[in-house]
Formats: structure tokens, C-alpha cells, sequence
């Protein structure tokens, strides 16, 4: 017993037209579908897929400043960054709690020009920089700055 398929120039057609619209239809269910996981999704259409605007400002148009406790309503990254030429310890502390002590970043001592923290910090996280003082040094002169680059858009900090 054989079994024999003739397919012919125009039956190729055909198969191909039908191939070719069986994929059309698996991308417009993918891309327009409501079961990510089983479709998947444009970049568009995810959200939080890109970062925010950058600030230095909280929520009440104050720029961001050193020994303030802040919460942030969204995640995203802090830069803190400090000309201060007097070797100081930079301690950026971060958790759920206000005063927040669940995470403690810190540059240590020994070195002078400055210095640069960067931090991810979850949504509804508080947050506060802090810098000890080293008693040969003095009083600080150096400026800190601090920028906020959040994921997605219209992320702010609250104080």
C-alpha cells in the first residue's frame, strides 16, 4: 500500500495563502490580546518599560536634600552624588519604614573630591542620606546632589 500526494503549482498557492494568514492572525492576537503570558505584548503596551524624567525635586517642588527622610511612590534609581572635599561617610539608608534602616549603603572614608552613591529603591520605600562627620575635617563645604530617575512616568518623591 503507498500513498501518493500530488501537489500542484496551484494548490501551493493556496497552502501558502493560508500559512501566511494563520501567522498574520497569531500576530495580531499576540500584540492586541488580553493573556500576556500566553500572547505577549508590545513594548508599548507594557507599562513601566522605560525610565521617567530624572528630578531633584520632591513633590513639593523642594529640591532633594541631604538628612531628609523621603518616600518614594514608584521604583526607580537615586544618584547621589557630593563634591565635599573633607573625606566624609556617606550613608544612604533605605526601607519600608519611616526613619528607613532596612538597607544601609555607605563610601567610606579615606578618600577626598567626592564621591557617588546609586541605589534601586522599590515603590512606597523611604529613604535618607546622611553623611558623618569626621572630627579632624571640620565642618562640610562640598554640594550634594541628588537626582531621582524612576521607572515609567510621573513618579514622585514625597517628603
Amino acid at each position: 500500500m503507498s500513498i501518493n500526494i500530488h501537489i500542484q503549482k496551484k494548490d501551493l498557492w493556496l497552502l501558502s495563502a493560508i500559512v501566511i494568514f494563520l501567522v498574520g492572525v497569531g500576530y495580531v492576537i499576540a500584540y492586541g490580546g488580553n493573556q500576556p503570558s500566553v500572547h505577549g505584548h508590545s513594548a508599548g503596551e507594557v507599562e513601566g518599560t522605560s525610565l521617567g524624567a530624572w528630578t531633584d525635586k520632591d513633590s513639593n517642588g523642594n529640591n532633594l536634600a541631604i538628612d531628609n527622610v523621603y518616600k518614594v511612590t514608584g521604583d526607580g534609581f537615586l544618584i547621589w552624588t557630593t563634591q565635599d572635599q573633607c573625606c566624609p561617610c556617606l550613608r544612604l539608608r533605605i526601607g519600608s519604614t519611616n526613619p528607613p534602616n532596612e538597607i544601609n549603603i555607605s563610601h567610606g572614608r579615606g578618600w577626598a573630591g567626592g564621591g557617588e552613591i546609586i541605589a534601586p529603591i522599590k515603590k512606597d520605600y523611604y529613604w535618607n542620606a546622611t553623611q558623618d562627620k569626621i572630627n579632624s575635617c571640620g565642618d562640610y563645604t562640598g554640594a550634594h546632589y541628588f537626582r531621582w530617575i524612576p521607572f515609567g512616568n510621573g513618579v514622585n518623591i514625597k517628603q
